[in-house]
């Protein structure tokens, strides 16, 4: 087109500019060949022609592009972002399968912690904490119980608490398998998980705390505006520690050259072991056989079979067991949670014992050292401690003021 151009045709290119302006450099060079458009269906037309114009390789990097910023949203975002599409398209889609479900729990959960915010009279994106909470759902209505709340962030107040304040929380599995679905693992324009540590560390001037949080907000800040030369790194603190077998201070120690890996590595085993007791989780006996956490060993036929199970479902192994399978035992006659009976949980011990639901509440006591009020637990898988029940019988009778008799009794034992 040619000559003075109307009103009507600026708007509808820069309209067209709008649309493009978030994609890709692709997409954006497709616009001089748009011809000015004439009439009042202004929207309409520059979007029929936007369809028209793009290629599928555009459409396709458009999509990745909306798909990767919609994933990075914080969970609350992603939250609302769900509920405007749902309505778009005329009601909730399909079935509620598990991460539906969760999804819904999690936004019912913010609305009852933002309730219970508002009836305390908190200031505007202050989380209520576990006592403050309970003494809302005490004194008024809240839409979702403590329980509830608990619940749908797994018994973890502190990202219920980010998740209320709009922070990233960690991605359950079944997201992060949906993630790598559609955009796939992306290994190759991602830096080996020390790398983007070690640039975290060498910042200038320094980071004021090295905690978790600490690196993964910077990560993120990182990704968005890469330095030159570098590929994205890693925004998972928890990850970088799956992947190198290590804990998070060791990950640091390592990335500033205070240590190898290698020794990190044993140093770590040797920690992890004194705080195991008897029975290891699956983590520690793959660190133990110098396996990956992801091999499939505990399949194999000839392997020892866990003798307890949390009640979240994770598996604990003899220690002895696991041993001897590393010398090359290969004869285990036991059944599949034979100790069952022998051990109980931080839910159990909370239930059934102290007369409390909350774990985070049992963990608080063991972390503090308070013997009185909880017994000694027999050892430890991650973040969860287990007890033996013939110790917590005994203790029992020690501490008369607690409640009576253990319910249950072992009924088994290993041959």
């Amino acid at each position: 087109a040619s000559g003075k151009r109307s009103r009507t045709s600026r708007t509808a290119e820069r309209e067209l500019r709008l649309l493009l302006r978030p994609v890709s450099a692709a997409a954006r060079r497709l616009l001089p060949a748009a011809p000015w458009l004439e009439g009042k269906r202004i929207a309409a037309d520059v979007k029929s022609i936007v369809a028209k114009a793009k290629p599928h390789f555009v459409r396709e990097e458009e999509w990745q592009t909306v798909l990767r910023r919609a994933l990075d949203l914080v969970g609350r975002d992603q939250l609302k972002l769900f509920h405007a599409l749902s309505e778009r398209l005329g009601g909730e889609l399909w079935e509620e399968d598990d991460r539906a479900r969760q999804a819904r729990l999690r936004d019912e959960a913010v609305a009852a912690m933002q309730a219970a915010a508002t009836y305390l009279g908190l200031p505007e994106g202050q989380a209520p904490t576990i006592p403050e909470f309970k003494r809302a759902a005490r004194e008024t209505s809240l839409p979702m119980t403590f329980s509830g709340v608990y619940g749908a962030f797994d018994e973890r107040w502190d990202v219920a608490s980010r998740h209320y304040r709009g922070e990233h929380i960690p991605e359950t599995a079944a997201q992060r398998a949906m993630r790598r679905k559609y955009l796939g693992r992306r290994d190759d324009v991602r830096e080996a998980p020390l790398t983007g540590v070690r640039l975290f560390l060498t910042q200038d001037p320094p980071p004021r705390a090295t905690r978790y949080e600490d690196y993964e907000a910077w990560a993120r800040e990182f990704n968005e505006n890469p330095r030159d030369g570098y590929k994205r790194v890693g925004e998972n603190a928890g990850h970088i520690c799956g992947q190198l077998g290590l804990g998070w201070d060791l990950v640091l120690a390592v990335a500033a050259g205070r240590t190898d890996p290698e020794q990190a590595r044993k140093e770590s085993l040797s920690a992890a072991l004194s705080e195991a007791g008897p029975l290891v989780g699956h983590l520690l006996l793959s660190q133990m056989l110098g396996l990956s956490r992801h091999a499939r060993h505990a399949k194999q036929a000839t392997f020892p079979k866990p003798v307890f199970r949390f009640a979240k479902g994770n598996s604990m192994w003899l220690r002895s067991d696991i041993e001897g399978y590393a010398a090359g035992r290969r004869d285990f006659k036991h059944a599949e949670g034979v100790l069952q009976d022998q051990y109980l949980d931080g839910h159990q011990l909370g239930k059934e014992v102290l007369g409390i639901a909350s774990i985070e509440a049992v963990r608080g006591r063991v972390r503090a050292e308070a013997w009185e009020t909880v017994p000694r637990p027999a050892g430890k898988a991650g973040n969860h401690y287990y007890w033996s029940r013939a110790d917590v019988e005994r203790w029992l009778r020690e501490k008369p003021r607690q409640l009576g008799p253990l319910p249950g009794r072992p009924k088994k034992a290993v041959p």
